[in-house]
């Protein structure tokens, strides 16, 4: 089970590989729940992917720009559409 990073905030991205969305979902402390609907969403035959995000400024402790985010990831996987938090895991995340 993944757990809480120390109270210490961050974003999570959130990929789904059958839809070619993205989303940037938090911040949080803990990634839990997500990785819980990504299971759930498996279950179902989904191909989801949970990651947290880092940078420079998230190892030093800040909280970066959730646009600079975004921006990050269309770079890397620029043939993912971005969608609004809650698109990809939203009816998952309820048990």
């Amino acid at each position: 089970m993944v757990r809480g990073r120390g109270g210490q905030s961050f974003f999570v991205i959130v990929v789904d590989r059958d839809k070619k969305e993205f989303s940037v979902e938090g911040p949080t402390s803990d990634e839990t729940k997500w990785h819980e609907a990504r299971e759930r969403g498996e279950a179902k035959g989904r191909h989801i992917d949970v990651s947290p995000y880092q940078d420079w400024d998230s190892l030093d402790g800040k909280l970066p720009d959730i646009e600079k985010i975004i921006e990050s990831q269309k770079r890397a996987d620029h043939h993912l559409k971005h969608v609004p938090p809650g698109t990809i895991l939203g009816k998952y995340m309820l048990r």
